[in-house]
């Protein structure tokens, strides 16, 4: 029965919590009409057929969202990268400065509670000047100061305008 009851704790909290009573009953019933070999054999095929269904479940009922942070934080990963590599190959501004909103937007879209946090993609630009700019002149910092000042209040921008517009559509679906 202890190994069953480990066993059990495969499943969802959620699940685990509603089913726990009656499938030890159902197990200590069938450990009584079954043999060792038999009953564990029923047992390990109710969990291989039971365990992904419910956690299939679980994940339909929850909406995913558990799965929602750390996608945004891969998606963030991805969109600093790509906004470093872009800053190296590109000397056009405007193109930046789309990057930077449209990501942090999205970023701040998808995860609205972390929207100060998203900065960290515009904070590419200067991260990829200072490391492999052509010129870097650590000399006279006033100018990269200035370019982190500029990418932070766009990425500021973008990731509360993503986090107002996630406001407003859920206060829509309500």
């Amino acid at each position: 029965m202890r190994l069953y009851r480990i066993l059990l704790n495969l499943y969802p909290a959620s699940f685990v919590k509603r089913y726990r009573e009656p499938m030890e009953q159902l197990f200590r019933d069938q450990s009584r009409e079954l043999s060792g070999f038999q009953l564990w054999g029923e047992m390990l095929r109710d969990l291989g057929g039971s365990l992904p269904q419910a956690h299939l479940d679980e994940l339909r009922s929850s909406g995913m969202k558990h799965l929602l942070t750390p996608f945004t934080y891969l998606l963030c990963i991805a969109a600093t990268l790509f906004i470093g590599r872009v800053e190296l190959r590109s000397d056009d501004t405007g193109v930046i400065v789309g990057l930077v909103l449209i990501s942090t937007a999205v970023l701040g879209f998808l995860h609205p509670k972390r929207a100060w946090l998203w900065i960290i993609t515009a904070l590419a630009v200067p991260a990829a000047e200072m490391l492999y700019g052509k010129n870097p002149d650590f000399s006279a910092p006033e100018g990269l100061l200035l370019i982190t000042t500029f990418v932070s209040t766009i990425g500021l921008a973008g990731s509360y305008a993503g986090a107002f517009l996630r406001k407003t559509v859920t206060m829509r679906e309500a």
